[in-house]
Order: C-alpha cells, then sequence, then structure tokens
C-alpha cells in the first residue's frame, strides 16, 4: 500500500502530537538586587535578571560590567 492510498494511516514528520508547552523566559532566571553607595537614601533600586547556572557557568560572571542608568530622584526620593 502506498502513502497515497489511505491518508489517515501515514503520519507526517514534526506532527506526533508531542509538543512543548511553552515556557515563559523569566522562569529560568534568578533575580539579583542591584546596590548603590550608603550616601543615597535607596540602596536596593531595582533587580536585575540572570541565567541559572548550568554545568560550569556561574551566574554572577555574567553580572560584572553590566550598566544601569538610574536617575538622582529615584535614588533619593
Amino acid at each position: 500500500m502506498t502513502a497515497g492510498k489511505n491518508p489517515r494511516n501515514f503520519k507526517k514528520k514534526g506532527q506526533s502530537g508531542n509538543k512543548k508547552k511553552a515556557k515563559h523566559p523569566f522562569v529560568n532566571k534568578e533575580w539579583y538586587s542591584v546596590r548603590a553607595p550608603s550616601i543615597f537614601e535607596v540602596r536596593v533600586p531595582t533587580l536585575t535578571p540572570c541565567n541559572k547556572q548550568q554545568g560550569l557557568k556561574i551566574p554572577s560572571e555574567s553580572l560584572k560590567g553590566r550598566i544601569f542608568e538610574i536617575t538622582h530622584a529615584d535614588l533619593n526620593q
């Protein structure tokens, strides 16, 4: 019997029905608090996401060198 005779017996590739449910991208993140110097009233003005540890990758290494722009008014209320 060829594939064209009875299409219900033959499945096309990629249509097996085992589709993964889409996850939100922030599920795989760890959140770190950004700290400001002590001269400001607000010590923790914001949080920043970072990928969770996988194998030998350390998440705190990817945080080094990040630059944040925060207004002076947000730090002093």
